[in-house]
């Protein structure tokens, strides 16, 4: 993992490598329990080192109806989505997202 590396990185390339036909479906829970282990580990780290405190805690709470509205709305979207047109913004923004891991 980078130097400064949250995790989220790390997972976010396992996901995309699944989403962009890279990794089988046999190999999905694996994909799932390495993106939630680093997760967890990240989280662990950044309370060891005490980065996360009540406000965080507080500050993430407010998040969680965006969270839930986005989740409700992204899988309502995603089952009329043909594969095609949900891979060339994933792309996209899969560039986008490593890149900024770059620089």
């Amino acid at each position: 993992m980078l130097i400064g590396d949250d995790g989220f990185g790390c997972a976010l390339v396992l996901s995309a490598m699944w989403l962009l036909g890279m990794a089988t479906a046999d190999e999905m829970p694996l994909i799932i329990i390495t993106g939630f282990t680093v997760h967890v580990l990240s989280l662990a780290a950044q309370v060891w080192v005490g980065l996360v405190t009540a406000g965080t805690g507080i500050q993430f709470l407010w998040c969680v109806p965006a969270l839930a509205i986005c989740a409700w709305l992204g899988l309502k979207v995603y089952r009329i989505l043909n594969k095609r047109w949900l891979l060339r913004p994933l792309r996209a923004l899969l560039l986008i997202f490593t890149s900024t891991l770059v620089f």
